[in-house]
């Protein structure tokens, strides 16, 4: 398995990739959660034999797990992409004595903000999310935001059209804006 992923690896670097994302669990609507230990154990001897054949690549990993966030941190990751948007004083003190790059998503989800107002909370979450994360030391060269393309009813694609039509708003910001488009089944 790990020779497959390497020539995945090497064929996305050749095509141009200058950012390798890695992912130990799935968080489509309706996933299966695993244990913060399942997911590193995915994700421990893909990220060493990357880190081992591709030095000089950035390397991300998508996770929202605190466990999941320090092991990889402390295997050389570059880059921590969270679709929570570290949500938790626990996860913001692994940012604030890590300080690495990260992806903070507001994916609509429970406890985020979301309603037919889109539009005027998306871009306040995310001002303050930016505020939070450059107490914890960071840069904001540092953050990128995501407005959460994917995460919600297929059925009823509209509220991941309406934040995929939210980079304009949301770059004001002033940060740069991901919208992760992959594998969505609404498109």
């Amino acid at each position: 398995m790990c020779l497959v992923f390497l020539k995945k690896a090497e064929l996305a670097l050749i095509d141009g990739a200058s950012v390798l994302e890695l992912g130990g669990k799935s968080s489509r609507p309706g996933y299966q959660d695993i244990s913060p230990k399942e997911e590193w154990n995915r994700l421990k001897g893909p990220l060493t034999a990357l880190k081992e054949q591709f030095p000089q690549v950035t390397v991300a990993v998508d996770t929202d797990e605190p466990f999941v966030m320090e092991r990889v941190l402390d295997a050389g990751v570059d880059i921590i992409n969270d679709i929570d948007g570290f949500d938790t004083d626990e996860k913001l003190n692994i940012i604030s004595a890590y300080k690495p790059a990260v992806v903070a998503m507001n994916n609509g989800r429970a406890g985020y903000p979301y309603s037919e107002e889109l539009f005027d909370n998306l871009d306040q979450a995310f001002s303050k999310k930016k505020l939070e994360l450059m107490e914890c030391g960071l840069d904001p060269r540092q953050i990128a935001i995501d407005p959460g393309v994917g995460f919600f009813d297929p059925k009823r694609g509209s509220d991941s059209l309406l934040r995929a039509k939210s980079s304009e708003l949301l770059s004001r910001t002033g940060l740069p804006v991901m919208i992760a488009i992959s594998n969505k089944r609404f498109f």
